[in-house]
């Protein structure tokens, strides 16, 4: 298994850390069930107008995959808090991730066009957008002044494959071949040119322009953010309000 952490935190000699891998295998177990729910139901009922074949399954799986993949560059950016917490901040990621996951689909798709599986595109850029993306890409940014991120833990993301099917693996393979060969060739102004370029000219386009596209990316952003927030809660084992709320909506949406 990957040693790459999506979670990490120590107060007062207590340390609490969680796996890329493990935070992956948890948000695949939420949706087993999601091709029963409602929102697939209702996603179904439009999806043929895309003339492919993928469903929300589908859209979830990939973006539950991609969605924190961007993390492996961020493992040696600990940093203290004034209480005295240490934490790996992981500010941008979604940023990474996107860039990363736009990498695999083209790769995947080649000359064809994967126009649904921009829906998993949006779902990654955004799944922090209550944390104002913006800002996070602005802080990105600094990041990479202060040489807080790194691409040295690359290697360690060929673990992904275990959750992809043969087509998947070889489009993953060229994605880790063409980051090796581009590091040190200003790989971090390449990759927020390209989400930034990317997002506002083939995501935003369709998603202005086709109401049906504009709903196929909601859902797959509200099944990530569910997932994502449910499948977090092994970290503190700490029940919120708000993950009642989530739970309660899982429980008669998405299962």
């Amino acid at each position: 298994m990957s040693s790459i952490l999506s979670y990490y935190e120590k107060m007062g000699g207590i340390e609490i850390k969680e796996f890329l891998h493990e935070h992956i295998y948890r948000g695949l177990y939420l949706i087993e069930n999601l091709k029963k729910s409602k929102l697939f139901k209702y996603t179904n009922s439009f999806l043929k107008n895309f003339g492919e074949s993928l469903t929300l399954y589908d859209l979830s799986r990939l973006s539950i995959i991609f969605h924190d993949v961007g993390k492996f560059a961020y493992q040696e950016n600990k940093r203290k808090d004034k209480f005295g917490r240490e934490y790996i901040s992981f500010i941008g990621h979604e940023i990474l991730s996107a860039y990363i996951f736009n990498l695999f689909n083209d790769f995947l798709y080649h000359d064809k066009i994967g126009t649904i599986n921009e829906a998993v595109f949006f779902a990654i850029y955004f799944h922090h957008h209550a944390m104002n993306v913006n800002l996070r890409r602005k802080n990105l940014q600094k990041l990479r002044l202060f040489e807080r991120i790194n691409f040295n833990n690359l290697h360690e993301l060929t673990f992904i494959k275990q959750f992809l099917n043969k087509k998947e693996s070889l489009a993953f393979d060229e994605v880790i071949a063409t980051i090796k060969m581009n590091i040190g060739k200003n790989l971090l102004d390449d990759i927020l040119y390209e989400t930034n370029h990317h997002l506002k000219r083939n995501v935003w386009e369709m998603f202005v322009s086709d109401p049906l596209f504009k709903r196929l990316c909601f859902a797959t952003l509200l099944v990530l953010i569910t997932v994502d927030y449910l499948s977090s809660q092994n970290r503190s084992g700490e029940r919120t309000r708000f993950f009642n709320v989530l739970k309660e909506f899982y429980n008669f949406y998405l299962s």
